[in-house]
């Protein structure tokens, strides 16, 4: 009967496992859910306002990555105006620092920025990080404030874009990406309105750049003067200057005075040039130092011409073969690896390559290039910095979440067999069922798959998907406020627009975290942020952020790892109202956290300011009934007469 019994139980785990990877392997192909590739870990951690000066700001933040060796990380400060209307970007302020940050590495930064001295009204200061292909890489809300600063400018509103010649006289959004021939002229549509008490001839000023604003500055042309009249308001036309190699562009607009001093708002332009080009999106290494004999763990994405996106003017770039070439070298140059090509399809956007070492590389450096068939260079990725900081700073946030799902498994599986245990000796006839029961929890423990990361990308025909979200912190009160962020995705090749979502599940609670025109966090009756709250109970959790496009039916997830931690600083009950004496346990504030105490109540002591009151080597009895010690110098001539 017990091997009878015995043979249930394996058959029972066998087939409940079987059944479950069976049901999760079909689902999974009947949704054909596309991966969620880790593209980066870097985050933005506590930032904050530090101080105010009129419209001077300090501002300080954390940047954290996670995993691997992330060069080329750069951030901005970003001044949102509030209105009733909606928010709308009114300022940046892209710093010149190019960081590189090693595993599991912090760098605590404080920046000053100074916002026009003519804003007024109520803003919100945001801190974004991207690197200088525009990939995604941390966002975070520093605070509110007010600028009162004076109404002599010219306000640039209402812009849009068009092509010269255009019959149609078709108008595009400002971030849309349009897509011109290298024949054909593009012109912004403005409104301008002039705030100054007298005439102002203002001269348009265009600063260009690849890709985005966080990319290499190509060039800075100006355009003809325009004159306003005191309180004018008009409609103008600018050409603006464009590039000529096939390529993504980011173009900002300013009006100049007669002295080069900013007169106006800034506003942002994105465009795209037909014709055949790739962009090696992000590069990273598994670590720092390496022996030789190890093998380099090499993280490659790349997107292919800027020109291929859904509403395209033109047909769109036929992508052909390209090829990616890597090197790595150590702190005096010397190569750590062999030559290493490899030929790349569109099918092959996100690649983990593995490359023998092949002598000592300590303060390894890559550096990495696209090329087509014929030589010619598209693209180039190098590590700006020549040093890693080493000096990791203390407490960094770790990758947690695994371990947690590991401790759980173990705690169920301890749990499941003392039932096992139990059914098997009282009623074997339920053997079969909690055999299932054990063998599916473990089974979803085991095989659910986790993802520790914080920007995330998913590739389709039209290209490469790039969306991130951050926490405001890594660790939080039981209850306290969880601030959730994102940046929105980066669409297809060429950094264009598009509507999206995401919605973060945190606690429980499923809300929008992000919903709006990608490449933006600011825009009209859409969602940026959210607030959710903590749970109550101490431990580690993953904050669950999933993906959704409006005529894209599948939805991958993404995960953040944070933790709730509860130090104690109430303990209950009061020991004064425990019986002298008396052992028992206090129950702090957090669930879960206790510690023994001894009771004090109707104790008697010796009271240290009594024994003053007589002589050492004196003894006395209390009013309680102890007898005590004198604690006051004396001489022997001092000495109170002790009653026979």
């Amino acid at each position: 009967m017990k091997i009878k019994n015995k043979f249930r139980f394996l058959t029972g785990v066998a087939l409940a496992v079987a059944l479950f990877s069976l049901a999760r392997d079909t689902y999974a192909q009947k949704q054909k859910e596309p991966v969620a590739n880790i593209v980066a870990t870097v985050n933005i951690y506590n930032a904050k306002i530090d101080s105010q000066d009129g419209n001077r700001l300090k501002i300080s933040f954390d940047i954290y990555n996670k995993t691997g060796v992330q060069p080329g990380v750069e951030y901005d400060i970003e001044l949102v105006r509030v209105e009733k209307t909606g928010k709308s970007l009114y300022d940046k302020n892209v710093y010149s620092e190019t960081l590189e940050l090693g595993p599991n590495q912090t760098m605590n930064k404080t920046v000053e920025y100074e916002a026009p001295a003519f804003a007024s009204g109520n803003f919100e200061v945001w801190v974004i990080s991207q690197n200088d292909k525009g990939v995604p890489l941390g966002v975070n809300k520093a605070g509110e404030i007010t600028l009162s600063g004076g109404k002599k400018f010219i306000d640039i509103s209402g812009c849009y874009l068009k092509i010269e010649g255009d019959q149609k006289e078709t108008k595009y959004a400002l971030n849309q990406g349009v897509d011109i021939s290298k024949e054909e002229n593009i012109i912004a549509v403005c409104q301008l309105k002039n705030n100054f008490e007298n005439a102002v001839t203002a001269t348009p000023s265009f600063a260009s750049f690849k890709r985005t604003v966080f990319g290499q500055l190509l060039s800075e042309k100006k355009e003809s003067s325009v004159t306003l009249e005191s309180g004018e308001s008009k409609q103008v036309e600018i050409n603006i200057p464009k590039e000529s190699n096939p390529q993504a562009y980011d173009v900002v607009l300013s009006l100049l005075d007669g002295q080069d001093k900013k007169i106006s708002n800034s506003i942002n332009f994105h465009y795209v040039i037909q014709g055949f080009s790739s962009t090696i999106q992000n590069v990273r290494l598994d670590k720092s130092d390496y022996l030789k004999g190890d093998n380099a763990k090499i993280f490659f994405s790349w997107s292919g011409p800027a020109d291929i996106f859904r509403g395209s003017r033109g047909q769109g770039t036929k992508i052909s073969e390209v090829v990616a070439e890597i090197v790595v070298i150590n702190s005096s140059g010397q190569d750590c690896i062999s030559p290493f090509q490899k030929k790349l399809s569109q099918d092959s956007v996100f690649n983990d390559i593995d490359i023998p070492v092949t002598s000592d590389c300590p303060n390894a450096q890559i550096s990495a290039m696209l090329k087509d068939t014929n030589g010619n260079i598209l693209d180039r990725f190098a590590s700006k910095n020549k040093t890693i900081q080493k000096n990791l700073a203390e407490n960094q946030p770790q990758e947690k979440g695994s371990y947690a799902n590991i401790f759980l498994a173990l705690t169920l599986i301890l749990i499941l067999l003392i039932i096992l245990i139990y059914v098997f000796r009282k009623r074997k006839k339920s053997a079969t069922i909690v055999s299932l029961f054990f063998a599916i929890i473990l089974s979803v423990l085991l095989f659910s798959p986790q993802a520790q990361a914080d920007t995330w990308a998913t590739n389709d025909a039209f290209g490469t998907w790039y969306w991130n979200a951050n926490l405001n912190k890594t660790s939080y009160n039981p209850g306290e406020q969880i601030y959730a962020y994102s940046t929105g995705a980066v669409a297809y090749n060429c950094m264009n627009r598009h509507y999206m979502e995401i919605w973060g599940t945190i606690n429980g609670a499923n809300k929008m975290v992000y919903g709006g025109i990608t490449n933006e966090i600011y825009f009209t009756n859409v969602t940026q942020g959210n607030v959710f709250t903590a749970s109550n109970v101490s431990g580690s959790y993953l904050a669950d952020f999933e993906y959704r496009m409006s005529w894209y039916p599948l939805r991958p997830h993404g995960y953040i790892s944070y933790d709730v931690v509860c130090t104690p600083t109430n303990w209950n009950p009061d020991p004064n109202t425990v019986s002298c004496g008396t052992a028992f346990t206090q129950n702090s504030n957090c669930p879960g956290i206790t510690r023994p105490a001894t009771g004090t109540k109707s104790c008697c002591y010796c009271n240290s300011a009594e024994n003053l009151s007589y002589c050492k080597g004196e003894q006395y009895t209390n009013s309680c009934g102890m007898i005590c010690n004198g604690a006051k110098a004396c001489s022997s001539a001092g000495w109170k007469e002790v009653s026979p």
